[in-house]
C-alpha cells in the first residue's frame, strides 16, 4: 500500500502543484487535497454508505473518489483492518489481497501512478512545460517556429528583436 501510494501521489502531487506560482501556497495547498481526499472523503463516504438514504450517493461518488491516490489508501488501510477483525473474531476467510479488501484499491494505485506520470511526462515535454530534454526542446522549437508562422500570416514581422504590427506607420519612431 504504501509503496503504490508514493509511486501514485508523487506525479499527481507534482500536477497539483504546477498550477501554482508560490511554492509555499502549493505546498499548503497540495496538502490540504491530500487531507480532504484522505480522510474527509473516506469517512465521508462510510458514513453515507452507512445511511439508507445516502448510499446511492455514495456509490457514485466513490468512482470519484478514487482518482485520488490518499483516498485509495485510506480506503485500503480500513478495509485492512476490517478483514483483520472479520478473520481473527469471525473466523471469515479474508485475506489482504483480495480484490474486495485492498487489492482493488492497490490496482487503482497502480494504475494511478502510470497514468499522472504519462500525464507529467507530457506537460515536460509539452512548450509549457519547460524542460523535457531533447524531445522537449525539440517540441518547442518546433512549437516556436509554428508560432512564428501564424504570426507572419496576421502581419506580425519582427525587427530587431522587436514584434512590429504591419500598420503602415514609420518604424523607426
Amino acid at each position: 500500500i504504501t509503496f503504490l501510494y508514493g509511486a501514485s501521489s508523487l506525479p499527481f502531487a507534482y500536477l497539483m502543484s504546477r498550477s501554482f506560482s508560490n511554492h509555499t501556497t502549493a505546498q499548503i495547498s497540495v496538502m490540504g487535497l491530500f487531507f480532504i481526499t484522505g480522510f474527509v472523503c473516506v469517512n465521508g463516504y462510510f458514513i453515507m454508505n452507512s445511511i439508507e438514504d445516502t448510499k446511492a450517493t455514495a456509490a457514485v461518488m466513490v468512482h470519484y473518489f478514487r482518482f485520488f491516490p490518499p483516498y485509495n489508501v485510506g480506503e485500503a488501510l480500513i478495509n485492512l483492518s476490517t478483514s483483520f477483525y472479520l478473520r481473527t473474531i469471525l473466523g471469515y476467510q479474508v485475506f489482504p489481497f483480495d480484490y474486495d479488501v485492498c487489492g482493488m484499491n492497490l490496482l487503482n494505485m497502480f494504475a494511478l501512478s502510470f497514468f499522472y506520470s504519462f500525464l507529467v511526462i507530457m506537460i515536460e515535454i509539452s512548450e509549457v512545460g519547460g524542460g523535457g530534454g531533447f524531445v522537449g526542446t525539440n517540441l518547442r522549437k518546433v512549437g516556436k517556429v509554428v508560432s512564428d508562422f501564424k504570426l507572419r500570416l496576421n502581419g506580425v514581422r519582427t525587427v530587431g528583436g522587436r514584434l512590429l504590427v504591419k500598420d503602415g506607420l514609420d518604424d523607426n519612431n
